[in-house]
């Protein structure tokens, strides 16, 4: 078994914002150019599915309306 982490689950890169009274004002993250194209990856999946199971919902309501 392999127990590393893929290069687009390395969270080392990733800044976030701290809270607590030691915070700065930067409320941003910022991606490296991996992640930002493997994250708009999954977006565009997510999309891509959204509009399948749109279309399917539809396609049910069609049918119950035929019925």
């Amino acid at each position: 078994m392999n127990d590393e982490l893929r290069p687009e689950y390395d969270l080392q890169s990733l800044r976030v914002r701290k809270v607590g009274s030691g915070r700065k004002e930067s409320n941003h993250t910022d991606l490296t150019p991996n992640n930002q194209s493997y994250l708009a990856g999954k977006i565009a999946e997510f999309e891509q599915f959204l509009g399948f199971f749109e279309q399917q919902l539809q396609a049910l309501k069609l049918r119950s309306k035929i019925f």
